[in-house]
């Protein structure tokens, strides 16, 4: 199995891409755009094969001696450009990973390949260091910027390397890769492919992390038990939520509880709810709400994220947006 075989998505762009590789007019420098998790990465190590693959086929053969470096890490003409004393690319690291490592020829390949991870993140001053390398690149130099937002580089850039977009998967794309791939039962993984929104890394990351399946089941329960909770046991909830501080998904479920409880109020049986083994659930609280009560039960969620931004007291703001939503829910 090739690498364009064991990717998923985006088929247009990957055929596009390898092809302009088999007719040797792969761009210099390009920026691969997409969500974290999107595959960027993937794809720069998929092209990097590709461009240095002995074969010239276009495709990684798997089995010369470059694609078996570049697999391992250790082909002296493939470089990841890293962060080495902040947590974003600077000039510094530009200029002795990049600038001075491009004026070297080749060791071995046809190519010297240069991956800028998070390249949109790169201060304005590691951008224009980078920049003159961009503008008179040698003719074996091949960059490949991999960026959330191609739009926070700057236009000058922007303006030497095409953007190629890689969109969000499917959910059934996501859950059909975790169960051929990594063997996950089929539940598990269409839930995860909701809330990996198209991204087959955050699926894996999800999958790995033992204790979002908890949060998510803990946080989905106890909502659906609020209305009619007493307030003692909900002040207790709050607290034990705390324990979610460090947890980026945790405000998501809960903005996306009310989200699928609206989608299932306004449109039964619709195939963009969230918790669709919880439909029924969904559909028999949501007789007892009016519209306006779930988006101001949202609202209350908004304020208290906002306000744990703010570093306000976590447990006195889930305490009250807690208690709000009980109030704003009372049947």
């Amino acid at each position: 199995m090739n690498q364009m075989d064991a990717m998923r998505g985006n088929e247009a762009l990957r055929r596009r891409m390898f092809s302009a590789v088999r007719q040797g007019r792969f761009p210099h420098a390009c920026i691969l755009q997409g969500a974290k998790g999107s595959g960027k990465g993937l794809l720069a190590l998929a092209l990097a094969r590709a461009l240095q693959c002995e074969t010239g086929q276009g495709v990684s053969c798997g089995t010369c001696v470059s694609c078996r470096t570049i697999e391992s890490g250790n082909h002296p003409d493939v470089f990841w450009v890293e962060p080495t004393k902040t947590k974003v690319l600077g000039v510094e690291d530009i200029r002795q990973q990049v600038v001075q490592e491009v004026s070297i020829k080749p060791y071995s390949g046809r190519y010297k390949i240069f991956v800028l991870p998070e390249a949109d993140q790169m201060t304005p001053a590691a951008q224009n260091a980078f920049l003159k390398t961009l503008e008179e690149p040698p003719a074996y130099g091949v960059f490949l910027l991999l960026a959330e937002q191609a739009a926070s580089l700057l236009p000058t850039v922007r303006s030497r390397c095409p953007v190629y977009g890689l969109k969000p998967l499917s959910q059934g794309e996501v859950a059909s890769f975790l169960m051929e791939e990594k063997g996950v039962p089929a539940q598990q993984a269409h839930l995860l492919g909701e809330y990996a929104a198209g991204a087959i890394g955050k699926a894996l990351q999800l999958l790995e992390d033992d204790s979002f399946l908890a949060m998510q089941q803990d946080v989905t329960e106890k909502l659906f038990l609020l209305p009619k909770t007493n307030t003692a046991t909900v002040l207790g909830w709050a607290a034990g939520w705390t324990a979610y501080k460090q947890q980026p998904l945790f405000w998501e479920l809960l903005l996306l509880f009310y989200r699928d409880l609206l989608l299932e109020q306004q449109l039964p049986q619709s195939k963009f709810l969230m918790e669709k083994e919880k439909r029924s659930q969904m559909a028999a609280l949501g007789r007892q709400l009016t519209p306006g009560q779930i988006r101001r039960s949202a609202d209350a969620v908004w304020t208290a994220k906002k306000q744990a931004a703010q570093n306000v007291n976590l447990q006195l703001a889930l305490e009250e947006m807690l208690l709000t939503i009980k109030g704003e829910q009372h049947v």
